[in-house]
C-alpha cells in the first residue's frame, strides 16, 4: 500500500502567518530536502519578509561553513513541542552480522502519555470523548468498561490500535513493522493516527520482539484505564535518566481510556496475536470451529453458524497455542479484533472473483485471434467505463498475466485494492452485456456479479443495513461456491474456494456496523507516511537509530 509519492499534509487549520514556516519544516521532516537546504530555505524566507522565521533562520550561522546540520534543525524544531518523550526499551533483536539474538534498544511512545498530551493541549477535550461517534457495538463495550471501572461513559476514551508491515525503502528490500493508535471516541477517528512503535522487520526475533512491544502497550493501557501515571517502568525497574518527565508525573492523574479495537491483516493476527492461520487443520477461525477442508460451507444453515460451534472469548483463548501479552489490556476481548474489508475482500475475494470472471469472459465471450488481443479489447471497454463513470482508481493496463499468472493454476487479478474495488461495478456491467442468461453457468455468474456489487453498495454508511449486507453476502457466497463446483465439473480452473471466503462470510453475515468505518485504508496510508518519515540518512541501520529518527 506504500507509495513513492510524497505525503500531502493538510495545513489549512494553521494560521496563515505561520503556514510557510510549518510547510518548510515539513519538507525537512519528510526527507524532501536535506538539513543544509532547509537552512537556506529558512534564511531566504526570512529575507523575503515572511513572519515567524527568525528562530529557524539562524540555524548554521555560527558554523564555519554556514550550513545547518541535521541534529541542529531537529533540536530547534523540537523545542516547545507538546508530544511525549521517547520511551527506550530493551528488546530481543537479531544481530545479522553475528547471526545471534541479543538485547537492543527500541523507541516507543506510550498510549497513556499520548492521551495526556492530547487532553491537556486540546482546545476542547470533550471532543475526545464524543459518544455519538461510536458504533453500536463500541458504545456497548464502552458502557461495560465504564461500569467495571466505576466511571461515567462520558469520562472514558475508547482507543483502537493497528499493526502491519510497510516498505521502508524504495526498492522494498526492507520492511518496517508499524504500530499505531487512533481514538475511536473522537470526531477525527477516521483520519488521525498516532505512532506507537516502528521497527525494521529483519531485526525482530520471532515472537519475542513483538511480545515485548505488546507487553509495554498492555502496561500503558492498564494505567490509562486506572487514570494514573505509573511509578516505575514496565518491568518494575526504576526510571532511567531519560525518564525525568515520567518521574515528575508519577502518581498524578491522567485521562482514562481503554482499548476497544485491534486492526490488521490475517498475517498480523497470526504472527503477533497468535490467532489461527488460514491453513491450520485444527481450526482456521477464532470465531467458530471452521477448518480449511470445510470452507465451502457458506449457507445460512452451515454447521459453523450453530451456537454450539461458535467460540466464546474463553473457548477461543483455550484453543490458542500461545497467548499474546495484549491479553493483559483491561477488559480485552477477542471480539474487539476487527476483520478488515481491505484485506479480506478487496485484496482477497474480490481479486479471486474478478480474475475468474475476466478469465471466463476472455476465453469464451470475446472475439480475437490471440488472448493478448482480447485483453486489449477488454481494457478498451474498461477505459470507456472509467470515463463514463468518472472512476479515479484505474487499472492502467490489462495483460493476460495480470488475470492469471503463467505458473498459477487459478486466476487472480493482479491489482491494487482501490483498483480492484472500482472494477466491481465494471464486472457487473460486463456480465450484463456479454453473458447469456439462458446458460445456467453464465446466469449464475451474472447473479453473483450483481450480489457482489450489492455487497459493495453497503460500504456507504448512508446505505448500510445489517440485513442488506447479510443477504447480499449469503447470496454471493452461495453462488461463488456453485460456480466453483460447476467450473470444476466442466474442467475449468475458475473460482477457487479459499479460507478468505469464510472470513468474508464472518464479515458480512453478522456485521454490526458498516465495514468501511473500520477498514484499514487510512492505517495503511499512515504506515506509508511513517516509513517515509523514518527514511535513513546514513549511519547505523539499527532499531534505535530508526526510532530516534522517526520520533526525534
Amino acid at each position: 500500500m506504500n507509495s513513492n509519492k510524497r505525503a500531502q499534509i493538510d495545513l489549512s487549520n494553521v494560521e496563515p502567518p505561520r503556514r510557510l514556516a510549518r510547510r518548510l519544516g515539513n519538507l525537512f521532516l519528510t526527507n524532501a530536502v536535506p538539513a543544509a537546504e532547509a537552512g537556506r530555505l529558512f534564511r531566504d524566507a526570512e529575507a523575503s519578509g515572511s513572519a515567524h522565521m527568525d528562530r529557524l533562520a539562524t540555524l548554521g550561522s555560527r558554523r564555519a561553513d554556514d550550513l545547518a546540520r541535521h541534529r541542529d534543525v531537529l533540536r530547534k524544531m523540537n523545542r516547545n513541542r507538546h508530544w511525549p518523550g521517547q520511551y527506550i526499551v530493551q528488546a530481543p533483536l537479531w544481530n545479522h552480522k553475528e547471526q545471534k539474538e541479543e538485547q537492543g534498544d527500541i523507541v516507543m511512545w506510550l498510549p497513556h502519555e499520548i492521551l495526556y498530551c492530547l487532553d491537556a493541549k486540546a482546545r476542547n477535550p470533550s471532543n475526545l470523548r464524543k459518544l455519538e461517534v461510536l458504533q453500536e457495538q463500541e458504545r456497548q463495550f464502552l458502557d461495560v468498561a465504564a461500569s467495571s471501572l466505576q466511571v461515567g461513559s462520558e469520562d472514558l476514551m475508547l482507543v483502537g490500535i493497528w499493526g502491519d508491515g510497510t516498505p521502508l525503502n524504495r526498492d522494498r528490500s526492507q520492511v518496517a513493522e508499524v504500530l499505531s493508535m487512533n481514538i475511536l471516541s473522537c470526531e477525527t477517528r477516521s483520519d488521525t493516527r498516532f505512532p506507537l512503535c516502528i521497527l525494521q522487520k529483519h531485526l525482530m526475533v520471532k515472537n519475542q520482539t513483538w511480545n515485548l512491544i505488546l507487553e509495554v502497550i498492555s502496561w500503558s493501557f492498564r494505567f490509562a484505564a486506572a487514570g494514573v501515571f505509573p511509578r516505575c517502568r514496565h518491568d518494575g525497574s526504576p526510571w532511567h535518566a531519560s525518564d525525568g518527565y515520567r518521574a515528575e508525573k508519577q502518581g498524578s492523574a491522567c485521562p482514562r481510556a481503554v482499548l476497544g479495537q485491534v486492526r490488521g491483516d490475517w498475517a498480523f493476527f497470526k504472527q503477533v496475536l497468535y490467532l489461527p492461520a488460514w491453513n491450520e487443520n485444527h481450526g482456521c477461525c477464532w470465531f467458530c470451529n471452521m477448518t480449511p477442508d470445510r470452507v465451502a460451507e457458506v449457507g445460512k444453515t452451515a454447521s459453523w453458524l450453530r451456537p454450539e460451534n461458535r467460540h466464546t472469548h474463553w473457548s477461543a483463548l483455550c484453543s490458542l497455542q500461545e497467548k499474546s501479552p495484549l491479553l493483559g489490556c483491561p477488559l480485552f476481548n477477542l471480539a474487539m479484533i476487527q476483520l478488515d474489508w481491505l484485506h479480506v475482500v478487496d485484496l482477497g475475494i474480490c481479486l479471486e472473483f474478478i480474475g475468474s470472471s475476466l478469465k471466463f469472459i476472455v476465453d469464451h465471450k470475446l472475439e480475437g485471434g490471440t488472448v493478448h488481443d482480447r485483453c486489449k479489447q477488454l481494457h478498451r471497454e474498461m477505459v470507456e467505463f472509467y470515463d463514463s463513470h468518472d472512476v479515479a482508481n484505474r487499472l492502467p493496463e490489462l495483460r493476460h498475466t495480470m488475470i492469471k499468472q503463467d505458473k498459477k493454476p487459478y486466476p487472480k487479478l493482479r491489482a491494487k485494492a482501490a483498483e480492484a474495488r472500482c472494477l466491481v461495478p465494471f464486472v457487473e456491467f460486463l456480465c450484463q452485456a456479454l453473458l447469456d442468461e439462458g446458460d445456467e453457468f453464465e446466469r449464475n455468474l451474472l447473479a453473483a456479479a450483481r450480489d457482489f456489487q450489492a455487497c459493495y453498495r453497503q460500504l456507504s454508511p448512508s446505505v448500510f443495513s445489517k440485513q442488506g449486507l447479510a443477504n447480499a453476502g449469503v447470496e454471493f457466497a452461495n453462488r461463488y461456491v456453485w460456480l466453483s463446483n460447476r467450473a470444476e465439473a466442466n474442467g475449468w480452473k475458475l473460482f477457487r474456494v479459499k479460507p478468505k471466503l469464510h472470513m468474508f462470510c464472518e464479515l458480512t453475515y453478522a456485521a454490526t456496523a458498516c465495514p468501511s468505518l473500520s477498514w484499514t485504508y487510512r492505517d495503511e496510508d499512515f504506515g506509508g507516511k511513517a516509513a517515509q518519515l523514518a527514511a535513513r540518512r546514513g549511519g547505523k541501520n539499527s532499531a534505535l537509530a530508526l526510532g530516534r529518527a522517526f520520533f526525534f
